[in-house]
């Protein structure tokens, strides 16, 4: 219940920032997505029945204040996670390099599905138009920020998991 409820507060706290001063106009027309960290920590340190709940939580509200249809992220943050579970042996977040490259894979495949996603449900091809021209520059962005927050959330997730 502790993690659940840190992780609602970040998700809270992260929205309103991506929302605002890390919004596109203020950050070169790039949308930075710090809620795709705890996925990415989520897939590697927590199991389905703690981490599918507040994935589904991060994602409806990543619905709410955006412009995307209602569960989108949610099923997007799912599959992601389910990938990163099923890769886990072969993944290492305990480098600062490890982490920017595996966050960037996280936010490259983020922008995918979603694009994927909105061309099955609305056939508007625009959005793999954009994957593809913006997706490499917000995947570095989202990296560059998320390596100092995945790195907070293993040193708090003793504390985390202590409390469970």
């Amino acid at each position: 219940m502790r993690s659940f409820l840190f992780f609602a507060l970040y998700g809270l706290i992260a929205t309103a920032l991506q929302n605002t001063w890390l919004s596109g106009d203020f950050f070169f027309g790039v949308h930075i997505n710090l809620l795709l960290t705890v996925v990415l920590f989520a897939g590697l340190n927590m199991q389905w029945s703690r981490a599918i709940p507040i994935l589904i939580f991060l994602g409806l509200l990543t619905d709410l204040s955006t412009h995307s249809p209602l569960g989108i992220s949610s099923f997007t943050y799912c599959i992601i996670y389910s990938f990163i579970t099923l890769m886990s042996s072969f993944i290492t977040i305990d480098t600062f390099v490890s982490r920017f490259v595996w966050l960037a894979v996280v936010s490259f495949m983020d922008k995918f599905f979603r694009g994927l996603f909105l061309y099955l449900l609305r056939g508007d091809e625009k959005w793999f138009a954009f994957v593809f021209k913006n997706a490499p520059f917000q995947a570095i962005a989202d990296a560059l920020l998320g390596v100092f927050i995945v790195g907070l959330f293993i040193k708090l997730s003793s504390s985390l998991e202590e409390a469970n």
